[in-house]
């Protein structure tokens, strides 16, 4: 397994996150005039509390903690975490220290630590950019088809934050042997491990060669190099497999959820907090937009229709109504098939759209009572859009991917294309947001959401 730092550098860290707590208790004392110092009870408890949070969140694994984005969103979560537990470790003490004195301590300490680590991450870059490949681990691949490929790019896309390097390949079939990076057969494994001081056997051969596999694990059990197999599941997955145990048995998970624990939770809190900001900022509005709708036409002015949500469960989605009552019995006068035979569902010219209707959708207005979807868990704030029941069962499997996330209010492909994209392109860039989704790329969409909807692109 990959990790960034060793077990020394993760104590070291530790030492740090505990001395960083405790100067940011002290300069807050000294640059603020006339407060009150810490009790000395506090410069032991304070950064234990905190230190232990840190613990439990796991920000100081190796292995979970490669990419700089991993590392911040469980930072900041957990940060969170403790701001709120030494404030009501400060009122049930009754350490006496002002609001602003407290503050200031939060600032100082979080500005530390996120420049020690900063620090730290830069100094372990250019140690691993320094080894130029003499140092740290080396790997030899077994199998050079699709697969193989695949874990060499995945390999090489962390070595700038471990210190690691793929020699090549073997491999039996004999049209590989002359493909780059191929250094020979399998029978070569043990000269090559030898000759090229491999530290890393990584197996990527297919379910049909587990005997192979299991002579070449026997070959190298009495070498001092770890062996390590990918089995050829992947393709099955939505998304990343996650490895269990089940009843006591080691087992791939090829539908396991595509947010874990942490993101999840993270996630639930950004919601949270966003949608019920944005609720209490907009509230006379949105009841100012409800009297609009319903002088404008007949009807309701919600609109509540049955979408899907993650993992294929439906839920009732809410709009404010943009066309004229019983609109989804006139469904068929916009719906019609592209030149490739795919169903487009939109039309910049719907004639059961109504004149309010219209300068809501281009404004994205009627998307903001899903805030109250958000609040209830069905949505999220960010991720791919709900799509119809009828839409969903005429899914290819490969699109029911985007479903292992929650839907959002907005999303990667609203920021890129909105709705000039139609449903049969949109879900790539729903799938990328599912492959690559973290709380900072929520914020981007978030932020370019905003953009797209003033500049009026692609909403119809």
């Amino acid at each position: 397994m990959l990790r960034r730092f060793s077990i020394n550098s993760a104590i070291a860290a530790m030492l740090l996150d505990l001395l960083m707590v405790a100067a940011g208790m002290k300069l807050s004392s000294l640059l603020i005039p006339d407060s009150h110092n810490f009790h000395l009870l506090a410069y032991f408890g304070f950064p234990f509390a905190w230190w232990l949070i840190f613990l439990a969140g796991a920000l100081y694994d190796g292995s979970r903690n490669l990419r700089i984005v991993d590392e911040l969103s469980i930072y900041i979560s957990m940060s969170a975490l403790a701001v709120i537990s030494l404030a009501g470790l400060a009122y049930l003490s009754e350490i006496e220290i002002t609001r602003f004195q407290f503050l200031t301590f939060i600032g100082i300490t979080i500005f530390l630590q996120i420049l020690m680590r900063s620090s730290l991450r830069l100094y372990w870059r250019l140690s691993v950019k320094n080894s130029n490949g003499n140092s740290g681990r080396r790997v030899l691949i077994i199998g050079a088809g699709e697969l193989g490929r695949r874990a060499r790019n995945e390999i090489q896309k962390h070595a700038q934050e471990s210190p690691i390097q793929v020699l090549g390949f073997v491999d039996d079939a004999p049209y590989k042997r002359n493909l780059p990076g191929v250094l020979g057969t399998t029978a070569d494994t043990q000269k090559l491990i030898q000759e090229h001081h491999i530290s890393d056997v990584v197996m990527t051969l297919p379910a049909s060669a587990h005997k192979l596999r299991e002579e070449l694990v026997a070959q190298i059990s009495s070498l001092p190099v770890r062996a390590w197999v990918i089995p050829d599941i992947f393709r099955l997955a939505l998304h990343q497999p996650k490895f269990e145990i089940f009843a006591g048995m080691p087992v791939f998970d090829v539908r396991a959820p595509a947010l874990n624990e942490q993101q999840r939770i993270t996630k639930r809190i950004f919601d949270l907090v966003g949608a019920l900001a944005l609720l209490a900022l907009l509230w006379p509005f949105l009841m100012l937009i409800g009297l609009l709708i319903r002088r404008d036409s007949r009807g309701p002015a919600l609109f509540r229709q049955v979408r899907i949500g993650e993992h294929g469960q439906p839920f009732m989605m809410y709009k404010f109504r943009t066309m004229i009552h019983d609109a989804e019995s006139l469904r068929h006068l916009v719906e019609h098939q592209d030149e490739n035979g795919n169903m487009l569902h939109k039309s910049p010219t719907d004639p059961r759209v109504t004149r309010l209707g219209q300068f809501l959708r281009r404004t994205s207005i009627d998307e903001l009572p899903q805030l109250l979807n958000v609040l209830k868990g069905d949505m999220s704030l960010v991720g791919p859009r709900p799509e119809l029941p009828h839409i969903v069962q005429n899914y290819q499997p490969w699109q029911h991917a985007r479903l292992s996330v929650p839907p959002g209010i907005t999303g990667w492909w609203q920021v890129n294309g909105r709705s000039d994209k139609p449903m049969h392109l949109h879900t790539e860039d729903d799938i990328y947001y599912v492959q690559n989704c973290s709380i900072w790329l929520d914020i981007q969409i978030l932020l370019k959401t905003v953009l797209v909807v003033i500049l009026r692109r692609g909403a119809y």
